[in-house]
């Protein structure tokens, strides 16, 4: 009897002692592993629509406006129609096409049906986890740092949830370009357009 109630002891303590073990090495791997924000690109579907504001920098003024309407797809290709519109009251000024794609690396921009290395742009890497330093720009002109997965951001469409900062570096000497926020369901929710701050404003999604 008294063999059986030392085993006994010793199988529960063996089992503490694994449980233990196991709590150990997955904290370990919790903290070892990087935080990432690798969710779908949901938004890429056939009808959905996003309106962008152009604000001037450093003010509330809208500049003009920009919207993106995706109205087919061919092969993984989304084509996009831009319409750009200098005064709110006025038709648009211009409308151009463009189309995005996903591959093994990301969600793609290209001028062009069939992606070429030069004109491609990496708007956001499947996996993204802070540290993360991609080329955006195929032809070089600025490489991107995930900063943040995890960014809560207020734009006029709306207030958003574990979303994504990017930091965009000039190549040649490490300056800030520009910080851009992305949402893996919605898109891109601002950053610069080149002539100033563009921010969502609306989406039909």
């Amino acid at each position: 009897m008294l063999t059986k109630i030392i085993k006994f002891k010793k199988l529960i303590i063996a089992a503490i002692m694994m449980s233990l073990m196991g709590v150990g090495c997955s904290k370990d791997d919790d903290a070892t592993k990087p935080t990432t924000n690798n969710d779908p690109f949901t938004f890429l579907k056939v009808g959905n629509e996003l309106e962008y504001y152009n604000y001037y920098y450093d003010s509330d003024e809208i500049r003009d406006t920009m919207k993106f309407r995706i109205n087919s797809e061919n092969n993984g290709f989304f084509r996009v129609v831009q319409i750009f519109q200098e005064d709110l009251d006025e038709i648009p000024t211009a409308t151009h096409y463009c189309y995005w794609y996903t591959n093994n690396n990301g969600w793609y921009m290209s001028f062009s049906f069939f992606p070429a290395e030069i004109g491609d742009t990496l708007y956001l890497p499947h996996n993204c986890f802070v540290g993360l330093k991609y080329k955006s720009f195929n032809f070089g002109t600025n490489f991107a740092e995930i900063i943040s997965v995890s960014e809560k951001v207020t734009v006029p469409a709306g207030t958003f949830n574990n979303c994504i900062k990017v930091r965009e570096y000039h190549p040649n000497d490490s300056t800030i370009v520009v910080d851009t926020y992305f949402h893996k369901d919605i898109g891109m929710l601002s950053g610069n357009s080149g002539k100033g701050i563009m921010k969502l404003h609306s989406k039909n999604f």
